[in-house]
């Protein structure tokens, strides 16, 4: 049986931890962390060290934790035999750990928290490995718990990451100003939910350049000086003109 160290306890951790433990053809031999006692859900399950002088064999190591401590946390890993260590970021070279014998990356391009559930299969492992035992342990380890593995390189990588960021990170902070804004006039936040929802629906049958709507894309200029009024005295105002000027630039494109 193909067996994985993870090494982290934050979000990425948890839900490798659980799609492992979920997989018959492969054993969690260990979850590494920092904390005194793991605060997984299922964490009877696991077997929980928080030292790394005590990691256990295994065929994979998936250093999931922040970007700035992988090579740190990889310098402590010593090479067992064929074993090949991966980190699981998205902007972070292959070649961080380039001090072991065998590696690689597993990155997933989703948006993982410990309270939200996710279907892993339907998300997309990007991976990349220095040699070809150790694509052959990291894609067997990637198609046992996913539909869509896509060989990437880091630098392809770092543009999929970048990407990722704005349409994930930066469209949640949008929707944190827009209940901001709301909530400053005692507004129901939830009110917006529905928008949200046909927002990223709309997605899965137009192009974003077929989707766009909104006062910058018809160039209406006299309900974005309104807006602008609106937000004068907010954090927000910047933002807004930031945007606004963004995509009145792009207004050729997106009208084609």
């Amino acid at each position: 049986m193909f067996s994985v160290c993870v090494i982290g306890t934050g979000n990425v951790a948890y839900h490798f931890s659980k799609i492992i433990l979920e997989n018959k053809n492969l054993k969690l031999s260990q979850v590494i962390g920092r904390k005194k006692e793991l605060d997984f859900e299922f964490k009877l399950n696991i077997n929980y060290n928080n030292n790394l002088n005590s990691i256990a064999d295994a065929d994979l190591y998936l250093i999931c934790v922040s970007d700035v401590t992988i090579k740190e946390i990889s310098k402590k890993i010593k090479d067992k035999s064929n074993s090949v260590i991966a980190h699981c970021s998205g902007s972070t070279n292959i070649n961080v750990l380039k001090n072991h014998k065998n590696f690689g990356v597993i990155y997933p391009l989703q948006t993982l928290t410990k309270k939200k559930k996710i279907d892993f299969y339907k998300t997309p492992l990007l991976i990349e490995a220095n040699n070809r035992n150790s694509f052959k342990k990291i894609n067997f380890f990637s198609k046992s718990i996913c539909n869509q593995v896509i060989k990437c390189n880091s630098d392809e990588r770092a543009y999929v990451h970048v990407s990722a960021v704005f349409c994930n990170n930066f469209v949640n902070y949008m929707n944190f100003i827009s209940q901001k804004i709301l909530e400053s006039k005692k507004i129901d936040p939830k009110i917006i939910l529905p928008l949200v929802s046909e927002t990223a629906n709309k997605l899965v049958q137009l192009r974003p350049i077929e989707a766009q709507t909104g006062p910058a894309i018809r160039k209406d200029m006299v309900t974005i000086k309104k807006h602008l009024h609106l937000l004068e005295n907010s954090d927000f105002f910047y933002l807004y003109k930031i945007l606004t000027n963004s995509i009145l630039k792009n207004t050729d494109e997106l009208q084609e």
